[in-house]
């Protein structure tokens, strides 16, 4: 019989990166963070949206469990079994009546919204460390950020998150499914790089 695993140690590369937004936070006041911007059409669906992702996030305890220490010096441990109060992921829809910025295709300025997401200071315990700003324009057109604790995932994890969510909005896996690439023995997601 299996019991459900309460509490997971830190790898070593959460330890790093946990010890680095403490320092960032004691000397400049920010976390040390990271964001994704997608830029959608009209057809995306903020409320169907805000549902998929607290479906993930409450599948997925880890996108939510508090880090604690056993003792002072003790190793430092996700808390699954805290997760269940340690709050969801917000999402905010910002509707504005002006056009998006320049040519839609073309590189423009992002909302500064996500430039001040990105540069908050995250609460500490973790609470939170998922967060979802939409601005939706004039045409119904929308920028949408995900904005996380770097320690929660990188470049690639971010991807794989988004890629995700969009498959579980689709309907083409559970919140809880493991994804095929990351089960022992899978084929690579993509192909290796020459």
């Amino acid at each position: 019989m299996s019991r459900a695993v309460d509490r997971l140690p830190l790898t070593g590369a959460d330890a790093f990166l946990l010890a680095f937004d403490a320092e960032t936070r004691r000397r400049n006041r920010a976390s040390h963070l990271s964001q994704v911007v997608l830029r959608l059409g009209p057809g995306f669906a903020p409320d169907a949206f805000a549902r998929v992702l607290r479906k993930v996030v409450d599948a997925n305890p880890i996108l939510r469990a508090p880090i604690r220490r056993r003792a002072v010096v003790g190793q430092a441990e996700y808390r699954l079994d805290l997760a269940p109060g340690a709050g969801g992921p917000a999402f905010e829809l910002h509707e504005t009546n002006a056009p998006p910025p320049g040519d839609w295709d073309a590189p423009v300025v992002l909302p500064e919204l996500f430039a001040q997401r990105l540069n908050e200071l995250h609460p500490d315990g973790r609470a939170g460390l998922l967060r979802a700003d939409a601005v939706r324009y004039a045409d119904g057109r929308t920028d949408l950020a995900l904005t996380w604790l770097h320690m929660l995932f990188d470049g690639w994890g971010s991807e794989r998150f988004v890629e995700f969510l969009a498959e579980c909005g689709a309907g083409a896996r559970t919140p809880d499914a493991v994804p095929e690439a990351d089960r022992p023995g899978a084929p690579p997601l993509r192909p290796a790089l020459p």
